[in-house]
Order: structure tokens, then C-alpha cells, then sequence
């Protein structure tokens, strides 16, 4: 029997309540994971006093910790969780830091964790959801499958998105998008709900194409399509994806992939980063990163388990 996997939920220290909780929990059972809620603490003045008394600093902190701890607790016996009754298993660790990506990373390098969950700010004036510098860094620091929480309503049969690129010069046997497709098979096994396949690209700008005439330009649109479309076909075969459950359209991925998600009712969006030698971060790519902050469901971002750089 293969040993249980650990979630961590990172939370900031400074919120009033974790609305979260209830649904990473919820994840948590029907993934058969145990949960670390790990709580970064600071406070500034804290950190901006003591400058000649390293002692007391230290002192300060800890009692400050020492708080947080304590309302964290009484938080969680408000939900009915983390008793020895409760069907997840939940560790709270409170640990003092300015950064919250790097007490996660520094965490995730010196612990065993499986995923990690964090979820994204809301912006108070424009009503949306947007991701913080915290979200960028540990898209590009961990190297963990990372769940950006966007809405806080639990999963209930869900419906998983996933978004390919099968045209990809390095696409393999073990490529990201397999990995990607395979994991939405089993997340949407143990959700009980269910999971689709999008591919979109974009054709020729008209700009690039205004010199070559238009027999030309209709030539290398359809070769491009044609390349796309037989890539698709092929992942979508290899994978044994069933034709109901594929998504291919020439649209600009920008309005086509947020304008499909609300169109099918997606809670879950899975796309995968790469990890780049030059700068030995993960990235998702330049379109990517524009693209999810406006994706308005939950993002789960998954990086080779081989590690190797696609």
C-alpha cells in the first residue's frame, strides 16, 4: 500500500479567516491526502523594532507565532477539523516569514509534500480574482503540482479542463501534455466528475501575409491547420480521449480558452510548466502567463515527474 500524500495549504498569517479551508479539505478526502496548513506569520512592526536586541526579537516573534497558533486552532475546531475523529488528517505549523513563496519553497525542499495549495487574492475594487507575486514565484520556484484556488465553492462532480499544445517541437511519449491528460483522468476518477481536452491556435496574421497573395496565404493557413489538426488527432488517439471530450479551434487562446471554460462550466483548469535550464525556474510560457488571470476557474499546474526539461 502506497503511502499517503501530503497537501500543503499555505495561508497568509494576516487573514481574519481562511474560507478556503472547507474546500482544500474537502479535495483532501477525495484524494486521499493528509493536509499540512502551513500559516506564514508576520507582522512589520515586529520586524522593524529590536535592531540592537536579537534576543527579544526572536522572543517577540514567537509569541506572535505562538497567537496565531492558538486562533488557528480554535479556527479549525470551528469547522470540525483536525480532531482524531475528522477523515483528514491535518498537521498546522505556524512559521515566521516575509516571503510566503520562499517559507513554502524552503518548506517543500526540507519536507515530503506532494502538492501544495494556496489561493488567489481577491481584488477588493474591481471584484476579481488576480494572482500576486507569491503566485508567479511559486509557479516558478516549486516544483510540485501547485492548485491555485480561485473560487471557494467545494468540487461536486466537476468538470476538469485541460490545455494541450501537441504541436510542440519536443512533444514525446512522456511529454507534459500526456502527463497532463493522464492526471485529468485520475483527478476526474476520484471527483467523480469528468474532464475535456482543448487545443487552440492561432492562424497566420493577416499582416504577415499581405505581400505573398492571397492563393499563397490560403496555403499556408490550411498546412498550418492541417499540422495542428493531425498532432490533436494523434495526442487525442494516443490517449484514447473520446471525441465528445476534445476541443480544437483556430481562435486566438487568449479569447478562446477563458470563453470555452465559461462555456462548459470547467472548475479546473490543468496546464503545464517546463523547467528551463538557461534560468532553472519553471515557466508556463509567455501566452500562459498572460492568459491566467483571466481564467476565472481553479488552476492546477503540473511539471514533469521526470523532471526533465521538455
Amino acid at each position: 500500500m502506497s503511502a499517503q500524500e501530503t497537501l500543503l495549504l499555505a495561508l497568509k498569517g494576516t487573514q481574519e479567516s481562511f474560507h478556503e479551508l472547507k474546500k482544500v479539505v474537502q479535495a483532501a478526502e477525495q484524494l486521499d491526502q493528509k493536509v499540512i496548513l502551513l500559516v506564514i506569520a508576520y507582522n512589520e512592526s515586529l520586524d522593524s523594532h529590536y535592531w540592537f536586541d536579537g534576543e527579544g526579537k526572536q522572543q517577540a516573534q514567537d509569541s506572535y507565532c505562538q497567537s496565531l497558533l492558538l486562533d488557528m486552532q480554535n479556527i479549525l475546531e470551528k469547522f470540525n477539523l483536525g480532531s482524531a475523529e475528522a477523515t483528514v488528517p491535518i498537521e498546522l505549523k505556524v512559521i515566521w516569514g516575509k516571503r510566503l513563496h520562499e517559507v513554502v519553497r524552503d518548506y517543500c525542499q526540507e519536507h515530503p509534500v506532494d502538492w501544495v495549495a494556496k489561493a488567489c487574492e481577491q481584488h477588493s475594487l474591481v471584484e476579481r480574482v488576480f494572482f500576486t507575486h507569491s503566485d508567479w514565484h511559486l509557479i516558478r520556484e516549486i516544483d510540485k503540482p501547485l492548485w491555485l484556488i480561485k473560487t471557494l465553492e467545494p468540487y461536486k462532480n466537476p468538470l476538469l479542463a485541460v490545455a494541450v499544445d501537441p504541436t510542440q517541437s519536443n512533444d514525446k511519449p512522456h511529454s507534459l501534455d500526456i502527463e497532463l491528460i493522464q492526471s485529468a483522468k485520475s483527478l476526474a476518477e476520484r471527483f467523480g466528475g469528468s474532464y475535456s481536452v482543448m487545443h487552440a491556435y492561432d492562424p497566420i496574421p493577416p499582416t504577415l501575409l499581405t505581400d505573398i497573395g492571397t492563393a499563397a496565404a490560403q496555403e499556408i493557413t490550411e498546412q498550418i491547420a492541417s499540422q495542428h489538426r493531425q498532432a490533436f488527432r494523434i495526442l487525442m488517439d494516443q490517449q484514447q480521449v473520446a471525441e465528445s471530450q476534445q476541443y480544437l479551434v483556430e481562435d486566438d487562446v487568449h479569447h478562446a480558452l477563458p470563453e470555452w471554460l465559461q462555456r462548459k462550466g470547467a472548475e479546473l483548469l490543468l496546464i503545464g510548466a517546463v523547467k528551463r535550464s538557461k534560468v532553472d525556474q519553471w515557466l508556463l510560457g509567455s501566452t500562459a502567463e498572460r492568459l491566467l488571470e483571466s481564467v476565472e476557474t481553479d488552476i492546477l499546474v503540473l511539471k514533469p515527474k521526470d523532471n526533465l526539461d521538455l
